[in-house]
């Protein structure tokens, strides 16, 4: 991108309206729970979890875990953090681990809607094993392995913790049912790979992000292509507001909203903070719609050298 070009992309975002200094080197994964009050943030450096209290957004506690994954119960109680030799379920209430399950690497996690059974997903020669928990009981249910010659770079559990979704080599996009074990659906026609997957609440839209700068959004239910995004969309990004209604993409001329029933750009684009190179990896809504936020990593070419890169967290006040 040129200098000019650069300038005026600049100038047609909006600026964010908060920053919150996570973690250091990168953040990538963002949350909130569902009544707002808690916000928790994995960092790509330090591994550890954080998780602010929304009212003062000062930290209330920090769990010593190498998250690779993090899936919040959707009553808000409880916290998976799936790391790389076991998943770790935490209280979010006292800042206490409450169990730890023999998964193995797992980076994909997903709770029911009931908040009664947990699925996880683990990367095992041959494959990916997927296992479901019933909780709080931590016992293993079910336990099956979907056979890849290859990890892929994505995997992701659906909200109510049935649905997981993986990537085949043949271009295809495959849907498992976690608690019967089988293969449901295969969404054909994504050319490139998949890096990254986001559900609506739903979970009756999903939307894939490929390495060839494309973004596709399907229709689970009839299995259909909705829409295709490409070329700016270097490494993308997708979230979904809680109703649904609205989807937040990662572009390279900065993050854009899109009216999911029109399938429709929206005016509004968000960039960060002006000054140095910006590159968001995670993205979220909050639970009332009002707020956009977004993690990643922050170059800062004119701070020293011990403080050039840093994850803080973004926050946009959204127009109603």
């Amino acid at each position: 991108m040129t200098l000019v070009a650069a300038v005026l992309v600049l100038a047609g975002q909006e600026l964010p309206s908060r920053a919150l200094p996570a973690h250091p080197g990168s953040t990538d994964s963002v949350g909130y729970t569902s009544d707002g009050k808690l916000f928790l943030t994995a960092g790509a450096q330090d591994r550890q979890i954080k998780v602010w209290l929304t009212a003062t957004w000062k930290v209330l506690y920090t769990f010593p875990e190498q998250a690779e994954a993090v899936a919040i119960r959707p009553d808000g109680g409880l916290v998976a953090v799936g790391g790389p030799t076991r998943t770790t379920v935490w209280n979010l209430v006292t800042g206490n681990p409450v169990h730890a399950l023999e998964t193995g690497r797992t980076q994909a996690l997903g709770w029911s809607s009931d908040g009664k059974s947990l699925t996880t997903v683990s990367t095992v020669k041959g494959g990916l094993q997927v296992r479901l928990w019933d909780m709080p009981d931590a016992r293993e249910r079910k336990s099956f392995v979907i056979a890849l010659a290859a990890d892929p770079r994505a995997r992701a559990v659906a909200p109510g913790g049935v649905t997981v979704a993986v990537p085949f080599p043949d271009g295809s996009v495959r849907l498992w049912d976690a608690a019967e074990g089988k293969e449901r659906l295969s969404l054909a026609g994504q050319v490139d790979r998949v890096t990254a997957f986001a559900f609506s609440a739903d979970a009756s839209i999903l939307a894939t992000s490929g390495v060839e700068k494309t973004v596709r959004f399907w229709d689970v239910p009839r299995g259909k292509e909705l829409k295709l995004l490409y070329g700016e969309y270097g490494s993308p990004r997708v979230a979904f507001s809680r109703d649904g209604a609205l989807a937040a993409v990662s572009a390279e001329a900065g993050i854009e909203i899109w009216d999911v029933k029109a399938l429709k750009r929206l005016d509004a684009v968000f960039g960060g903070p002006g000054t140095g190179i910006w590159t968001p990896s995670c993205l979220e809504f909050s639970p009332d719609g009002r707020w956009l936020a977004a993690g990643g990593v922050l170059i800062a070419k004119d701070a020293p050298a011990g403080k050039r890169v840093s994850g803080p967290v973004f926050f946009w006040k959204l127009k109603s």
